[in-house]
């Protein structure tokens, strides 16, 4: 007999049902690396409380990755992906972006923990893991070259813009010692960007290709 699971957060449940529920949870390895990878790149845990939730967002051309995301993650939603539109007056045009939040969970709270500090004014800001070596794998990666990484006539580019240049070596090591990918940092005008040499495009395509989604696989040297 097969026995279906029923996501209780998008019924009339009570309160404790769905508490019971969300406690019965458990990330897969898949989950865990599809949350670091984007963390890594435009991911995003918001902290409600004591516990976060996980926030994923594209421009809405993008809305076939969102499903993707969405459909791993869906037994943690307490509703589909939804649309936003926000304008710019300067040029009178629109953008459209497509997104989903899990439901707050305590099983967030780790990745929470070593992606997240406090700022001199106390704001949450984003950061590299000293241990991040330890976590990112060759699907970790891909889903963060799906977010952040671009190719070029030679190599690729991981777009690290927003970290400072400490966080660049950690993200060096951990791409060194764990795939032997000889990476450099590279200037990008007051920030900097991982450039995946020539020598190892072959090797990094090789290790993220079978994880890249179809709609991204222009992305590739291939």
């Amino acid at each position: 007999m097969q026995i279906i699971k029923c996501n209780v957060l998008k019924t009339k449940a009570s309160v404790i049902e769905k508490n019971i529920y969300k406690d019965n949870l458990k990330l897969s390895q898949e989950q865990k690396d599809i949350i670091i990878g984007n963390l890594l790149g435009d991911g995003y845990l918001e902290k409600h409380g004591t516990s976060h939730r996980f926030y994923f967002c594209q421009s809405g051309e993008k809305m076939f990755y969102v499903e993707y995301i969405y459909n791993i993650f869906e037994p943690w939603c307490s509703s589909i992906p939804s649309f936003s539109f926000s304008r710019y007056k300067e040029y009178n045009t629109y953008t459209k972006a497509a997104f989903f939040r899990t439901a707050t969970n305590r099983s967030f709270n780790f990745f929470g923990e070593q992606f997240y500090c406090l700022d001199e004014k106390s704001n949450r800001k984003k950061r590299i893991p000293k241990k991040i070596s330890r976590w990112l794998s060759a699907r970790a990666l891909a889903f963060w070259f799906m977010d952040d990484g671009a190719k070029n006539e030679n190599g690729y580019i991981l777009n690290t813009q927003n970290f400072c240049l400490k966080e660049q070596e950690i993200l060096c090591d951990a791409l060194g010692r764990n795939f032997k990918f000889e990476v450099n940092i590279h200037r990008d005008r007051q920030n900097y960007r991982l450039y995946i040499t020539s020598k190892s495009r072959d090797l990094f395509t090789r290790k993220i290709e079978p994880y890249i989604l179809e709609g991204f696989r222009y992305k590739l040297h291939i």
